[in-house]
């Protein structure tokens, strides 16, 4: 008797949590605001090659931004035609914008897995 009073209590847990439960995604405890790119090692802050790269990236980002808008703005008014050959442009924008992320990024991960493996070398030999 007694397993039968907590097996069926376990179940009105379980049946009670999954109706109360709040969607399908887990909850943050704060809003995050991505005010970076990516997350760049902290072994790398003081690198000055990857500082100019992620500044002249920052700079490719708001020139895509302001480019962007300007299509938006075009797009409005366009007829069909035009509003096709815009969204290619657009496209091809977005493309090039990951392209140039994805390089970054690889070029980051490069850096660092280069400073860890020198690290690491300099510190079994001494």
């Amino acid at each position: 008797m007694k397993k039968l009073i907590i097996i069926t209590s376990m179940g009105l847990m379980l049946l009670s949590g999954t109706a109360f439960a709040q969607g399908t995604a887990p909850v943050r405890d704060k809003p995050t605001d991505r005010v970076s790119d990516f997350r760049v090692p902290r072994i790398l802050h003081d690198n000055p090659e990857i500082q100019e790269c992620i500044a002249a990236f920052r700079a490719a980002t708001s020139a895509f931004k302001t480019a962007l808008s300007g299509m938006r703005a075009e797009l409005e008014g366009a007829t069909e035609e035009q509003a096709a050959a815009i969204k290619l442009r657009v496209r091809t924008l977005h493309q090039t914008q990951r392209d140039a992320q994805i390089a970054l990024r690889k070029k980051v991960k490069q850096a660092a897995r280069d400073f860890r493996l020198n690290h690491a070398t300099t510190d079994s030999a001494g």
